[in-house]
């Protein structure tokens, strides 16, 4: 699974289940999220948009959502992402887990800017969103680097020496992401080119990777899970 947004680290406003709003105790159906470095909002999915609108007649509960998008996913799940300020895909496009489609925003029933993340199963009631994001149900801090390290180190095998030694690279995040993203994709094999190029991965990059001691397997790994 990937964060909902393009880059940067992610907190969490309000959470999943029962809380109290204005004095009011209500369920919300899903989670409220802050980029800390873009408000570019990306699919966490593959699939198709189902919806790409704003409803403003209050007698219809989306109304709330202020500008909406909803992906119904590869994965059976419908994905809404509401309260954008913008949106930037439209209903019946195929969207890939990563692109953008939406802007964060303060649209609808809000108080600020953030967005409202919400996961339905084959479109049906509300799930649990943290879980489906792997993700704490608290309101908390999420660091985007750990997030993807933990899914590409979890994907292949990789020890804590190898976090730490990628960890302690200047664009750590980028890396990690850049990863986990290609992971994602599942393309097929590749060789160390093959990955370099899937993942975008400029001079620098690979040449901090090829200078670490085990380089080869590193290599071998992440080509093997691709």
């Amino acid at each position: 699974m990937i964060l909902p947004f393009s880059k940067g680290d992610v907190k969490i406003t309000s959470k999943y289940g029962y809380r109290t709003l204005k004095g009011v105790t209500g369920f919300h159906g899903g989670l409220d999220l802050v980029g800390s470095k873009t408000d570019e909002v990306v699919s966490v999915t593959n699939g198709v948009v189902l919806w790409s609108q704003i409803v403003t007649d209050k007698n219809n509960p989306t109304w709330q959502w202020g500008n909406y998008v909803a992906v119904s996913g590869d994965d059976g799940n419908t994905v809404y992402y509401c309260h954008l300020s913008e949106r930037k895909v439209k209903a019946g496009q195929r969207v890939t887990a990563g692109d953008v489609i939406g802007i964060m925003g303060n649209t609808g029933y809000s108080f600020g800017k953030h967005l409202h993340f919400e996961v339905r199963p084959g479109n049906g009631s509300a799930a649990d969103a943290a879980a489906y994001l792997h993700l704490p149900n608290a309101v908390c801090e999420i660091s985007e680097r750990e997030y993807y390290a933990d899914e590409v180190i979890k994907a292949c095998g990789f020890t804590e020496g190898t976090r730490a030694y990628i960890n302690a690279y200047a664009w750590a995040s980028d890396l990690w992401r850049k990863l986990a993203f290609a992971i994602r994709a599942r393309k097929g094999k590749a060789d160390r080119d093959g990955v370099i190029a899937r993942c975008g991965f400029l001079p620098h990059t690979v040449k901090y990777l090829d200078a670490y001691a085990w380089a080869s397997d590193l290599w071998r790994k992440l080509g093997e899970r691709m």
